[in-house]
């Protein structure tokens, strides 16, 4: 049913968009094909039998753009056809579907949604945003959010925003359990800079609520921040504050307490150099587990463009993962994962477009006392030629 409603809300968006493009500032329709040549070391990142393999990957895609004064509007589809030189037998194809439209309805009040359907398999589709490793079950994950905001006065904002997502996993396995999540927060934002130069302040609080097959798990939180611009290249955004969750089981066992909350971000952007350092901790929803796990993390993300078309960059994480719950075996989850991956993307020609990555996991799971890494380099091409614009 969602992923119907998906489906129209996207393809009433491009009907919209479409027919706004007599007056479009911009309109683009850009197929694409992408050609990636990998090998991965560790496929499944087991520790004792490794599995490392060439993988083809062929991505047709599709981009829509449309931009007005007031709006603007993203379509984008990719099918992924992957295949492996041995391990026949872990073929597939995967697909990637998405869509965003934003509207600036006066100029203070403003709106966006989004949605995504997306099919994956790969065991290491989440690592750099979570550091947990997958298997290579199929997923189906549907998403969908959207937002308002309102500028209140000269110094002062508010903005609400909403987010479902509903993972699907393809498995017997006990430990991949089906979730699905919906949250709402609030954000007051108040220029301060007759007190502090520069400086915004920041306030929001907000709900969450994990329904896994097994346990489900309410959760709320409140924090208090700011932002400061030290300059025009430098940035420090610090939020901090309580939460509380409570976690229930299918046999009415409850675990329930207080904890905190918090992020900081330190950003540079230069010219030719963006960097941004941060760290934070809270409950996160945890696809392919059986509850939410308790994250703490350190990444950098950095970039510097050598040439006009000549991009390199290096992102790094540090991941601790942690049961929410300490009381339940069934539920213990105690991972620290490491990854570095230095990339380059080289645009050699307007319609031609050259990527390639080395990246390196290290995994060491406490649950089992195992550890293992794992080695992965790629380089890809793509040609994607504006058919209208």
């Amino acid at each position: 049913m969602l992923k119907t409603i998906a489906v129209a809300v996207l393809g009433s968006a491009l009907i919209i968009g479409s027919g706004l493009n007599a007056g479009a500032d911009e309109f683009k329709l850009i197929p694409s094909v992408a050609i990636r040549g990998e090998y991965n070391d560790n496929i499944f990142f087991d520790r004792d039998d490794a599995v490392n393999d060439y993988i083809g990957t062929a991505s047709p895609g599709l981009e829509i753009i449309n931009r007005t004064e007031r709006l603007d509007l993203n379509l984008n589809g990719y099918y992924h056809i992957i295949r492996y030189k041995d391990t026949g037998d872990l073929d597939t194809e995967d697909y990637d579907g998405r869509g965003k439209i934003s509207y600036q309805f006066t100029p203070r009040f403003s709106g966006s949604a989004a949605a995504a359907y997306i099919k994956d398999s790969r065991p290491d589709r989440d690592v750099v945003e979570t550091g947990l490793v997958q298997n290579a079950r199929i997923r189906r994950r549907q998403r969908y959010d959207g937002g308002l905001e309102y500028n209140i006065s000269e110094k002062a904002a508010a903005a609400f925003s909403y987010l479902y997502q509903d993972d699907n996993w393809d498995s017997n396995d006990p430990r991949n359990e089906d979730l699905t999540l919906n949250s709402a927060d609030m954000m007051f934002t108040y220029n301060l800079s007759s007190t502090f130069e520069s400086t915004v302040g920041r306030l929001n609080f907000g709900y969450a609520k994990a329904d896994y097959e097994t346990s489900k798990t309410d959760y709320y939180f409140a924090t208090l921040g700011f932002l400061h611009h030290f300059s025009e290249i430098y940035s420090l955004q610090l939020d901090a504050g309580p939460r509380y969750a409570d976690l229930e089981l299918e046999n009415d066992q409850n675990d329930r307490g207080w904890g905190g909350r918090g992020s900081l971000s330190l950003i540079y952007s230069g010219e030719f150099t963006r960097a941004d350092l941060s760290a934070s901790h809270d409950i996160e929803a945890a696809s392919g587990r059986r509850a939410p796990v308790e994250r703490t993390s350190f990444v950098l993300n950095a970039r510097h463009r050598f040439l006009e078309k000549l991009w390199l960059g290096l992102s790094t994480g540090y991941y601790m993962n942690e049961s929410s719950s300490k009381e339940f075996a069934a539920f213990q989850v105690d991972e620290r994962t490491v990854r570095v991956r230095p990339r380059f993307s080289w645009e050699i020609h307007r319609y031609v477009n050259i990527e390639g990555a080395y990246e390196y996991v290290y995994v060491n799971d406490n649950t089992d006392n195992a550890n293992t890494d794992r080695n992965k380099v790629y380089l890809q091409v793509k040609f994607a030629y504006p058919v209208v614009e």
